[in-house]
């Protein structure tokens, strides 16, 4: 006799909640080409997938310069009491204008104490972050394949 194949839980196929979302974490810093062509390579695949896909970059404190020169002041002004919102970098302008969602990573590339903050901070930021019944991860400087 046959047996379905049981998920690591032990709950066969047929119990499996419905899949309605994917989000796709990318972490990303200083990398507007390449975020640019994975989120092209995502939206491709997307076009065959029956579900909605998001998109999340998570900026690791980008810092390849504001979108234009007219962006805003980088550092808090010393008139003011509370400091003024950095402008998004190059990288998070790029990632936004092909309509992926933009999350600023914990720390944002600073150090703390004697460790830098890196890419698993920033990717678990992602997923915090991420709405998608299945989360998939990928780096800013991969291209998948239509079938992904």
């Amino acid at each position: 006799m046959l047996h379905a194949p049981l998920d690591p839980l032990g709950a066969p196929p047929s119990r499996w909640p419905p899949i309605r979302s994917i989000s796709v974490v990318i972490p990303v810093k200083n990398n507007a080409l390449g975020i640019a062509r994975t989120i092209g390579s995502v939206r491709v695949a997307e076009a065959l997938c029956p579900v909605p896909v998001e998109i999340v970059v998570v900026d690791d404190g980008s810092d390849d310069g504001p979108w234009d020169a007219g962006a805003g002041p980088q550092d808090a002004s010393p008139f003011s009491p509370l400091p003024l919102p950095r402008p998004l970098s190059l990288t998070a302008r790029t990632a936004q204008s092909l309509g992926a969602r933009v999350v600023r990573a914990p720390g944002n590339g600073r150090y703390f104490g004697p460790f830098l903050l890196g890419v698993g901070t920033t990717r678990n930021a992602g997923i915090a972050a991420a709405i998608g019944d299945v989360i998939a991860s990928l780096d800013a400087d991969c291209v998948v394949a239509p079938d992904y």
